[in-house]
């Protein structure tokens, strides 16, 4: 008898191109730590997908701020890891308070995973 292979039922399939968009909100994102973290993080997530599957995976990390210098510099440590994960990084000059509720724009789904820190 061949064993049946078995899907964990609370395991994200990472390389599932028909899946909905992955998105990270980063408010506060200041000069960029937070935006390499979740940039590699997400790399690394897809690393055991193919060629094709990569091309499909739709992700995003969405980097607010209200300093157009942070972001700037957010932007160039971004670009360091490499011009392929630069379509799935936007960088916006606002604040979390500008979104809706939810965390997002009218023409958005909300996102995944709200990342935020607290300064004491």
């Amino acid at each position: 008898m061949q064993a049946k292979e078995q899907t964990e039922p609370n395991r994200f399939n990472w390389c599932d191109t028909e899946a909905p968009p992955f998105r990270v909100l980063l408010p506060g994102c200041g000069t960029g730590n937070p935006a390499v973290s979740w940039t590699a993080a997400m790399t690394l997530a897809h690393a055991h997908c193919t060629a094709e599957e990569q091309a499909s995976i739709k992700w995003e990390v969405v980097c607010l701020d209200l300093s157009s210098t942070s972001l700037g510099i957010a932007r160039s440590k971004v670009v360091m890891l490499g011009k392929e994960v630069l379509s799935h990084i936007r960088f916006q000059r606002k604040s979390l308070l500008d979104l809706d509720p939810q965390g997002k724009r009218r023409d958005e789904s909300a996102p995944d995973c709200l990342c935020t820190h607290v300064v004491l």
